[in-house]
């Protein structure tokens, strides 16, 4: 199982979503599911519960870990600033996403011209980072 199983996976999960919010995470540790979650910013009315947070926080605990080291985050969507740092925060150590950011404008996406790309070059231990974009349905 390598980076398009856990991905498809992913897509799956935001497949879920009710609203048009549909972005979905999965979190994998050693070709294993850790977590998985999709955004639940409307249902639970709040604007943090994005999937690849609520994955993390899910993944911390199923771990008892603060810090998920040698983990990679497996997003339908190139993942927004507010949970690429918090991958960063809790020591994710690859991000895998299938579609970028601009391809969800039309949701209000801010930030449309600054990637995670230029903000992982700020950071001591730069994410190591893949967008697949060819992705056959799982």
């Amino acid at each position: 199982m390598g980076d398009k199983y856990f991905l498809k996976l992913a897509i799956e999960e935001a497949k879920k979503v009710k609203d048009e919010n549909k972005f979905g995470a999965v979190i994998v540790k050693n070709g294993k599911v850790i977590s998985s979650k999709h955004n639940l910013t409307q249902e639970e009315k709040d604007p943090t519960a994005h999937a690849e947070i609520v994955a993390i926080r899910k993944a911390c605990k199923a771990l008892g870990e603060k810090h998920l080291d040698n983990c990679t985050l497996y997003s339908n969507a190139e993942p927004c600033f507010m949970c690429f740092t918090a991958a960063a925060w809790a020591h994710i150590s690859k991000v895998v996403y299938n579609k970028p950011r601009k391809d969800f404008s039309h949701i209000d996406y801010h930030t449309m011209d600054f990637t995670i790309r230029d903000l992982n070059s700020h950071f001591d231990k730069p994410l190591e980072i893949i967008e697949i974009k060819e992705i056959d349905k799982p």
